[in-house]
């Protein structure tokens, strides 16, 4: 349901609603299973994740957009108006796009 137009959470809650209650009807036993991994996408280290997307397959000017994207972030913070050292992320996947899914997935 992620990054698909039309589709949300309460989307995804009444699909699941309705299998379990027509699983229910057709006397099937229904299970599930609910996962919340803390900080996921926190946790990716890029090397890792570079390195399993190439035994993956993916190689070439897909992999070394990839390497680009991933390598060499940097970031800071900004407090009252002071501006801390930019210090490179090793870990992590950039949030808000389409690829954090696939990344992780990967990962």
């Amino acid at each position: 349901f992620g990054f698909r137009q039309g589709l949300n959470t309460e989307t995804a809650l009444t699909e699941f609603m309705s299998r379990v209650s027509g699983g229910l009807n057709k006397g099937k036993k229904v299970s599930g299973l609910f996962l919340d991994i803390a900080k996921a996408f926190d946790s990716v280290n890029h090397k890792i994740l570079l390195k399993k997307m190439y035994n993956c397959g993916i190689r070439g000017v897909g992999f070394k957009w990839f390497e680009s994207y991933l390598t060499g972030r940097k970031q800071c913070v900004k407090v009252n108006g002071i501006i801390s050292q930019y210090d490179e992320i090793k870990h992590g996947v950039p949030q808000g796009s389409v690829l954090v899914a696939v990344l992780f997935l990967i990962y």
